[in-house]
C-alpha cells in the first residue's frame, strides 16, 4: 500500500513538472515567434531592396527561430517519452 502511495505521489510531481515545462515552452515559443514576426514585418521591403545589414539581421532572426523551434520540439519529445 505504501509503495502505491509513493508511486502516486511521484506521478503527481512528474505531471506538475511536465505541465510547468510545457507552459514555459509555450511562453518562450510565443515570445520568440512574436519577436521574429515583428522583425520580419518591420519595414517590409523586397529582398533586393534590403541593405546587407538588414539581410544579415533577417537571416539571423529566421535562423534563431528555426533553431528554437527544433530545440523546443526535441525537448518536448524527450520529456514526453521519458
Amino acid at each position: 500500500m505504501r509503495s502505491v502511495l509513493n508511486s502516486l505521489k511521484l506521478a503527481k510531481e512528474n505531471v506538475r513538472q511536465w505541465i510547468l515545462v510545457f507552459m514555459i515552452g509555450w511562453i518562450l515559443g510565443l515570445a520568440a515567434g512574436m519577436g521574429i514576426g515583428i522583425s520580419i514585418g518591420n519595414k517590409r521591403k523586397l529582398w533586393s531592396e534590403l541593405t546587407d545589414s538588414e539581410k544579415k539581421a533577417r537571416i539571423a532572426s529566421i535562423t534563431a527561430g528555426v533553431v528554437l523551434l527544433v530545440a523546443g520540439v526535441v525537448v518536448f519529445l524527450v520529456l514526453l517519452l521519458t
